[in-house]
């Protein structure tokens, strides 16, 4: 399963919001990122994107530990974050025949 994780924040923030990375701890073995990927217009918050990869059955763990990771900006003036899980094609189809309306064809 992986995550996917977005944010924004303005660029009169960018000082405030790498010293909160740089003092972030490694994440855990059990989680691998990929990223984080930056968009910087001239004029425009910067936006973040990072992939997150586990192999971890505790997904709603992984994500909880992740968004608490994201609260450390909390005090980033204009800082915003989401944390959304993903799943690959196998699993996709698997949960989809579980539900009443991945049944129906």
């Amino acid at each position: 399963m992986i995550f996917i994780a977005t944010a924004s924040f303005p660029q009169t923030s960018v000082k405030n919001a790498a010293r909160i990375y740089g003092e972030m701890k490694k994440l855990p073995a059990a989680i691998r990122r990929h990223g984080p990927y930056f968009k910087v217009e001239s004029g425009q918050d910067i936006k973040m994107i990072a992939v997150y990869e586990t192999d971890s059955a505790a997904s709603q763990e992984v994500k909880k530990f992740l968004e608490k990771r994201y609260e450390a900006f909390e005090g980033v003036a204009g800082f915003s974050a989401r944390v959304e899980p993903w799943a690959n094609l196998p699993d996709a189809v698997a949960q989809l025949a579980k539900t009443p309306a991945g049944n129906s064809a």
